[in-house]
């Protein structure tokens, strides 16, 4: 037993060997069948690959090839369009081209049709200001304003800057000179002087003795008593100048006037300044004659009436002197030339006025003439039916010949009645 169980012990080692090699082998084919699949997968994936790289290229050259040839239709649409475009601004420029240069004509025109307003405003103005100049000298001799009108007239006639209008501004610098070597008149101020005078004729001392300037004496002399601290010697004094005031003895060259009573003297007050105010109203209205009267009577009586002595009586003297000695009328320069001289440049612009109004018309008969839009308006149905009449003669069909004889009487007639259109319209001669 134990014999046979050991027999087949040495036979183990070659089935071992032998399995063990079926192992091997089937080891070795599983293997060579799993690297044979992913070969086999490679392989799949990269024609997949190969082939989606291949149709993507093709798809993408497609589209390359596509957007190329749009691209190109778009380039030659977009030439196109150009070439369009650059043909209208071009029609456009040649158009505002032809617009801007009548434009410029015209506003040159119109510019220079301003100037020569702005200059006749001008001379206008300037004459003007000489009227303004001598109705001031005439009505009221006031020669300040005269002068200032003349020098603005003349600012006036320098900005028009026209040569023609030299001798007219010479003419207006020699009145100027000749108002200014006149005298001016300060009447406001010979006014004012005769209201001051008017004041003081209350205030002036008589020669007979005033009972109203004795009081007004004593009201001083009384006043300085209250004031002046008491001196038993100037008391003295006063006692005895007052003793021998009592008798005064005074030399009279003239007649001795009696003695005014308040009545009196308020009435001479009163008719002295009456004098001084009529002599006041002919200083205002230039009437040298009454003017002299009412201040000559008035100096009369203050030499008659008030003690000449006194200081307010002597300053009131002084001032009526110089008023009387005065004159209020001047020879003014007659300034009727210059305008003679305004009268003449504007009848002279005058006159090229009208000669530009003549010259007008004629003008505008040559532009009507040159652009008859009426009559190609008339003549352009005619127009259309010419190739229908070319084709009837290609064909050789005698019936419409009567249509292309009746649209060339209406071509005739057409012609009659519009002559200059006939040779700018090729197709018309038949």
């Amino acid at each position: 037993m134990s014999d046979n169980n050991e027999q087949p012990k040495p036979s183990l080692p070659q089935n071992n060997t032998a399995a063990s090699e079926q192992t091997v082998t089937a080891k070795s084919l599983n293997l060579l069948q799993i690297a044979g699949w992913f070969l086999g997968a490679l392989l799949l994936i990269s024609g997949a690959g190969a082939y989606y790289l291949w149709s993507f290229v093709n798809d993408t050259k497609a589209s390359v090839e596509q957007k190329i040839t749009n691209n190109k239709i778009m380039a030659a649409n977009l030439t196109r369009t150009q070439s369009a475009v650059e043909s209208k601004l071009n029609n456009k420029i040649i158009a505002l081209s032809t617009l801007q240069s009548d434009l410029s004509k015209s506003v040159a025109a119109l510019l220079a049709k301003s100037d020569h307003m702005r200059k006749d405003w001008l001379v206008s103005e300037a004459e003007y200001l000489v009227k303004l100049a001598m109705n001031r000298l005439i009505l009221e001799d006031d020669i300040k304003t005269a002068i200032t009108a003349l020098n603005n007239a003349d600012a006036r006639l320098l900005e028009a800057g026209d040569p023609s209008l030299l001798l007219l501004r010479q003419e207006i610098s020699n009145k100027l000179t000749e108002l200014k070597a006149l005298p001016v008149i300060d009447t406001s101020g010979m006014s004012i002087q005769i209201s001051s005078v008017m004041q003081q004729i209350k205030k002036l001392p008589l020669v007979t003795p005033d009972p109203e300037s004795f009081k007004q004496i004593q009201q001083s002399e009384n006043n300085e008593n209250h004031e002046a601290p008491i001196d038993w010697k100037e008391v003295t004094s006063r006692v005895i100048s007052d003793v021998t005031n009592l008798i005064r003895i005074r030399k009279h060259d003239q007649i001795v006037q009696p003695l005014l009573s308040p009545e009196q003297r308020f009435f001479l007050v009163q008719n002295l300044k009456l004098q001084l105010e009529q002599a006041r109203t002919a200083l205002l209205h230039q009437q040298q004659k009454i003017y002299r009267e009412r201040l000559t009577q008035t100096i009369v009586w203050i030499n008659e009436y008030f003690d000449i002595s006194k200081s307010t009586t002597k300053a009131t003297l002084v001032i009526l002197n110089k008023l009387n000695n005065k004159t209020l009328t001047q020879q003014m320069p007659d300034l009727s030339s210059a305008l003679k001289m305004f009268n003449s440049f504007q009848a002279g612009i005058q006159l090229q006025k009208k000669l530009i109004k003549k010259a007008k018309p004629k003008a505008a008969k040559q532009i009507v003439i040159k652009k008859p839009k009426p009559t190609v308006k008339k003549v352009e149905p005619i127009i259309q039916k010419t190739p229908k009449t070319k084709e009837i003669q290609k064909s050789k069909i005698t019936a419409p010949i009567k249509e292309k004889t009746t649209d060339e009487n209406s071509l005739d007639n057409n012609t009659k009645k519009v002559p200059l259109i006939i040779p700018t319209k090729p197709g018309l001669a038949l």
